[in-house]
C-alpha cells in the first residue's frame, strides 16, 4: 500500500518538546511534508533519508512526561510500536533525525517501510533531468505564502547566492512573463510546469543545444500558426526584443501565453522535424553500435511517433506527426535517454554462481567514524554501511572490561568501544533492509575463550535459526574441489568468518566416514596431516587474516593527544595475535574459514573454495606485481579479503580497482571516508540493483581461461572498445559565478586507465557554463567489462578545487550520443539540478597494426623487468589523488 496521497496524524517530538501535525508525501514522491498546528510547514527531501526505525529499535523521549504526551491513547500498541524515526543526512556518522509517534502500530510500520521504499528507489536515484526538475518546481509550493503566493526573493535564494545571479533570474522570470521584481511575488497556480520550464530555459538558455539541433537538421521547417500569423505585428516586435536581449527563447516561446499544462500552444512559432528525420537521428547517433541488431532492433517510424507523442508540448506540431525543438530537448532529458542501459539497474546478473564467483561490497573496520586511532565507534555505522548496499562487514571484538561481555574496538588504540551485542542486534535489524543477499561478519577476534562462548550465545539468539549460517547445505560439502553455493542458494544468511580450530573428533568423522577403502584412507589421513599441521603453524606464526600491521605510535600521529608517556603505555604491548577459536566459535564457521596464505601452488593442491585469506593492499599489490596471472586464478578458487595498510591512521582508502583487476572478492574499504577510492565503490555496485554482489568477467570465473591483469593486448574472445567523451555544457554547477571544470577519467586495468582528463576552465558561470573543447578519446580499452568512466563538475576555490558532484558509469551500460548526466554529490546521494551534457561514441576498437608496432617499438617499460614494469603500471592508478577539499 502506497502512502501517496494518504494522510499521517501524528506528534512530532524532540526532546524538549512536542507538536501536533500532520504528515504527508507529494503525488510525486519528493517530499515528505508537515503541518503544524499554526499553519507552519516542513518539507524533507525523501532522498535524503538514510533509514527509518519503528519498534525497538526506534527513539522515545527520555521524560516520562514527554513519552504520556505523545502516547495516543485507545489502543494497547507499545509507545515504541507507534514511532516513526526518520534518519537523513550525507554522512554516515552525523545524522539528523526527525521523530513522529503515530496512532498505531500498523500505520508506524507502513510508513517506515514505505518511505525507505521510495528512498531507495533504483529509478528514483537514476532519474533524468526532466524528473529533477519536476522535484524543483515541486518544492516551489512548500516555499507559498499567505495567499498562495511565492516571494521572487524566495525562489532567487534557491537557485543562487549571487547578486549578480539574481538578477539573471529576475530576467528569466520577465522573459517569462511572470512577475520578476525582487518585492514582487507568483501565483502559484499561474507558475504551472509549463511555465517552469520556459523559466529553465530562459535562465539556462542552451544556446549549446539550439546550435546542435540547427547542426543535425539542416532542413528543419519552420512553423507559424495561423494564430501567430494573425498577431505577426504584435509577436514580430516581441521576437525582435527577445532575441536582441542577453536570453535566447526561441525554445519554450509558447510561454508567451497564460496556459495551463494541457492547453493547444496555438502561439509556438519555431522548427521542427519529421518523424523519419528523428528516427534516423535515433539510429545514427543515440544507438549503441555494439549492441545485436536482432536482439535490440533499430529504432523505426512507431518508435519516433512514441517519443513525438510522450514529448512534444505543442499539439499543433505533433498533429504532423513532427517533433518541435522543445520538444527535442525534453526527450534528450527524459528517462528514456538516459546515459546507462535501464536494464543495468536492474538486477540483470546471474545470481546462481559460487560465492566467490562475485565481486563483494566490503567494509574495513566498519565501526569506526574517523580516525583509526583516536576516532570514535558507532552501533550505527553497521546500520548505515549494511542498508547503503554493503555486504561484509568487521568486528574487531575484545575482552570487556572484568572479562564480562565482548566488546568491539581498535586494540591498542584510545578508539571507544561499543558493545558486541548491541552491534548483532543492529545487524539482525539492518541486514536486509535493502538487499537480500548474504550478510558476512568478518570476526577479528582477541576474545577468551569464555567470552568467545558470549559471542555464540549472542549470535544465536539475536540471528534465527534459519539466517544464522550453521552447518553446510547439502549439496555443497566442505570438500575438495566442490563449489560454494551461491548468493541466491544464501538468500537472507549470516555468514560467520572466523579461525575455525579443527578437532581431531572432527577429523576422524571426516576422514574416515565416506569409505574404508585403502585409498580414502590414504587421501584423508594426508588430508587430517595437513589441517593439523596447519594448526600448528598458526599457533607459531601470525596468521594472515589477523590484519596486524605496524602502527605508527600515537604521539607521533598527533602530538596534542596525549603526553610521550601515555601513548608508550598504550603501544607497549605487541599488537595482539588473533585468539585461538574456540570449540563454539568454531561451529559457527562454514564457508569462510580463514587460512594463513603460503603459496599459489600450495591453495591449488589444497583447492578448498571456502577458505580465505586476508592481506593488506601492500601485500596483495606485491602478489599482483610479481603472480598476477596466479593471483587471478587464486580466485577463482577461493576467497580473497584485502583491506587499508595500517598507515592508513586517518581512514583514507586505496584505488579497488587495482584489487578488483586481480578478481579480489572482497576488497575492504573506510566507508566513513567518501574520498575517489570509495566513490569507485559506490559507482561499482549502484548497479544490479545495488544488491550488493557483482559478477565477475566470466574469463575470471572459468578454470579453463588464464588471464593477465598487466596486459596491453586484447583479451581472447573479448572485443577492446573506444570511448570518445565531449563534455558540452553543464547547467546548475554552483549558486555563485564561480570557475568550473569537468573531469573525465577512465578506470580498469594499468592498460586502461586514464587520469585526470580535464576541461578548460569557464570563467564566472555557474548556472550554464560550456566548453568548445575537443573530445577525450580512450582509443583502446583492452578490457570494457571491468571498464568505468569517472566525470565529475569542480569548482575553483583559491587554490584547490571544490567537488561539485560525480557520476561513475560502466562502460558495458553506456549508451551513446548526446546524453544529460544528472550528478551526485561525493556521498552517492542524486542532486536536484546540477547536470553536465554530453556527447558520448562507443564503438568497437579497430587495430591500427602500424600504429602498434610503433608503439611497442618506442615503449621502454618493454625492456624493464615484469615486476618492475608491472610496478610502473599500477602507477597509473595508485597515483596520489588530486580531489578538492
Amino acid at each position: 500500500m502506497s502512502i501517496v496521497g494518504t494522510i499521517l496524524k501524528g506528534i512530532k517530538w524532540k526532546e524538549d518538546s512536542a507538536s501536533p501535525v500532520t504528515a504527508r508525501v507529494d503525488k510525486n514522491g519528493f517530499y515528505i511534508y508537515w503541518v503544524c498546528q499554526n499553519g507552519e510547514t516542513d518539507t524533507l527531501e525523501i532522498s535524503s533519508i538514510r533509514d527509518t526505525r519503528t519498534g525497538k529499535y526506534a527513539r522515545i523521549p527520555s521524560s516520562a512526561k514527554l513519552r504520556t504526551t505523545i502516547n495516543y491513547c485507545g489502543n494497547t500498541d507499545a509507545l515504541e510500536d507507534k514511532q516513526i524515526q526518520i534518519l537523513y543526512g550525507s554522512q554516515f556518522n552525523n545524522l539528523d533525525e526527525i521523530n513522529f509517534s503515530c496512532a498505531s502500530k500498523d500505520l508506524a510500520h507502513l510508513w517506515t517501510t514505505e518511505l525507505m521504499r521510495m528512498a531507495y528507489n533504483i529509478y528514483a536515484i537514476n532519474a533524468c533531468p526532466l524528473t529533477f526538475l519536476k522535484k524543483a518546481h515541486a518544492k516551489l509550493r512548500f516555499m507559498v505564502e499567505k495567499g498562495d503566493v511565492l516571494p521572487v526573493k524566495k525562489l532567487t535564494r534557491m537557485l543562487t547566492k549571487d547578486k549578480v545571479e539574481m538578477k539573471r533570474i529576475e530576467k528569466a522570470l520577465e522573459l517569462t512573463q511572470l512577475p520578476s521584481s525582487r518585492s514582487d511575488s507568483i501565483l502559484i497556480d499561474d507558475f504551472t510546469f509549463e511555465k517552469f520550464l520556459s523559466f529553465y530555459k530562459n535562465l539556462v538558455q542552451r544556446q549549446e543545444l539550439e546550435q546542435i539541433f540547427d547542426k543535425l537538421f539542416p532542413q528543419a521547417q519552420q512553423y507559424h500558426s495561423s494564430h501567430h500569423h494573425h498577431g505577426h505585428d504584435r509577436e514580430h516586435h516581441r521576437h525582435h526584443q527577445l532575441t536582441t536581449s542577453t536570453f535566447s527563447t526561441s525554445a519554450f516561446s509558447s510561454s508567451s501565453h497564460s496556459q495551463k499544462d494541457n492547453s493547444i500552444l496555438s502561439g509556438y512559432s519555431g522548427k521542427y522535424i519529421e518523424v523519419e528525420t528523428l528516427v534516423h537521428f535515433l539510429n545514427k547517433h543515440q544507438r549503441d553500435p555494439r549492441l545485436n541488431e536482432i536482439l535490440h532492433p533499430y529504432a523505426d517510424r512507431q518508435r519516433g511517433l512514441d517519443i513525438i507523442r510522450t514529448y512534444e508540448p505543442h499539439k499543433e506540431i505533433m498533429k504532423l506527426d513532427c517533433l518541435s525543438y522543445d520538444g527535442f530537448m525534453r526527450y534528450l532529458m527524459s528517462d528514456d535517454n538516459a546515459i546507462v542501459a535501464p536494464e543495468k539497474l536492474d538486477l540483470h546478473q546471474d545470481m546462481n554462481q559460487p560465492l566467490n564467483h562475485y565481486f563483494i561490497n566490503s567494509s574495513h573496520n566498519t565501526y569506526l567514524t574517523g580516525h583509526q586511532l583516536r576516532g570514535k565507534s558507532s552501533v550505527d555505522m553497521y546500520r548505515q554501511c549494511l542498508i547503503a548496499g554493503c555486504r561484509c562487514v568487521e568486528l574487531d571484538c575484545w575482552n570487556g572490561k572484568n572479562d564480562e561481555e565482548p566488546i568491539i574496538t581498535h586494540g591498542y588504540t584510545v578508539v571507544t568501544e561499543i558493545s558486541f551485542k548491541e552491534v548483532l542486534e543492529a545487524i539482525n535489524e539492518s541486514a536486509f533492509k535493502t538487499s537480500p543477499y548474504p550478510v558476512i561478519l568478518s570476526f577479528e577476534n582477541h576474545c577468551s575463550p569464555r567470552q568467545q562462548a558470549k559471542m555464540v550465545q549472542y549470535c544465536k539468539e539475536i540471528f534465527s535459526s534459519d539466517v544464522l549460517l550453521t552447518e553446510p547445505l547439502s549439496d555443497y560439502p566442505l570438500e575438495h574441489n566442490v563449489p560454494l553455493p551461491s548468493p541466491n542458494q544464501l538468500l537472507k544468511r549470516i555468514i560467520i568468518k572466523n579461525k575455525k580450530k579443527h578437532t581431531k573428533k572432527e577429523l576422524t568423522e571426516k576422514s574416515f566416514a565416506p569409505s574404508l577403502s585403502s585409498s580414502t584412507v590414504t587421501t584423508c589421513d594426508i588430508e587430517e596431516q595437513e589441517i593439523m599441521n596447519a594448526d600448528e603453524e598458526s599457533d607459531a606464526e601470525v596468521d594472515a587474516d589477523a590484519e596486524e600491521e605496524e602502527i605508527p605510535p600515537i604521539n607521533e600521529l598527533n602530538g596534542e593527544l596525549m603526553e610521550n608517556n601515555q601513548s608508550q603505555d598504550i603501544m607497549a604491548s605487541p599488537m595482539s595475535r588473533e585468539a585461538e577459536p574456540a570449540v563454539e566459535m568454531s561451529e559457527l564457521v562454514v564457508y569462510l574459514q580463514p587460512v594463513r596464505f603460503k603459496s599459489f601452488e600450495e591453495a591449488e593442491r589444497r583447492d578448498r573454495s571456502y577458505e580465505v585469506s586476508s592481506f593488506a593492499e601492500t601485500q596483495a599489490t606485491s602478489l599482483l606485481k610479481e603472480r598476477p596471472i596466479d593471483f587471478v586464478s587464486f580466485n577463482k578458487r577461493q576467497f580473497t579479503r584485502v583491506y587499508p595498510k595500517g598507515t592508513r591512521v586517518d581512514s583514507s582508502n586505496y584505488i579497488p580497482q587495482v584489487f578488483w583487476n586481480a578478481g579480489c572478492q572482497m576488497v575492504a574499504l573506510n566507508f566513513q571516508t567518501f574520498d575517489l577510492g570509495m566513490q569507485l565503490n559506490m559507482g561499482m555496485f549502484d548497479y544490479n540493483n545495488r544488491s550488493g554482489y557483482i559478477l565477475k568477467p566470466e574469463f575470471m570465473r572459468r578454470p579453463d581461461k588464464t588471464f593477465d591483469p598487466f596486459t596491453e593486448s586484447t583479451v581472447d574472445g573479448i572485443i577492446a572498445g573506444t570511448v570518445s567523451v565531449q563534455v558540452i555544457s553543464g547547467q546548475f554547477l554552483s549558486e555563485k559565478r564561480g570557475n568550473t571544470f569537468v573531469e573525465v577519467e577512465m578506470y580498469g586495468l594499468p592498460a586502461d586507465t586514464a587520469r585526470r582528463r580535464r576541461t578548460k576552465v569557464c570563467q564566472s558561470n555557474g548556472v550554464n557554463p560550456s566548453w568548445d573543447d575537443e573530445p577525450f578519446v580512450f582509443k583502446k580499452i583492452v578490457l570494457p567489462d571491468l571498464a568505468s568512466l569517472r566525470v565529475a563538475a569542480y569548482e575553483e576555490v583559491g587554490r584547490s578545487n571544490r567537488l561539485i558532484g560525480y557520476r561513475i558509469l560502466p562502460l558495458v551500460g553506456l549508451r551513446p550520443g548526446y546524453r544529460h548526466l544528472p550528478l551526485r554529490s561525493e556521498s552517492n546521494q542524486p542532486l536536484t539540478l546540477p547536470t553536465l551534457f554530453l556527447k558520448v561514441e562507443v564503438n568497437d576498437y579497430v587495430p591500427d597494426r602500424l600504429s602498434e608496432l610503433a608503439d611497442a617499438l618506442a615503449n621502454p617499460i618493454a625492456h624493464q623487468s615484469m615486476v618492475d614494469r608491472h610496478a610502473r603500471q599500477l602507477m597509473v592508478l595508485n597515483e596520489q589523488n588530486e580531489q578538492a577539499d
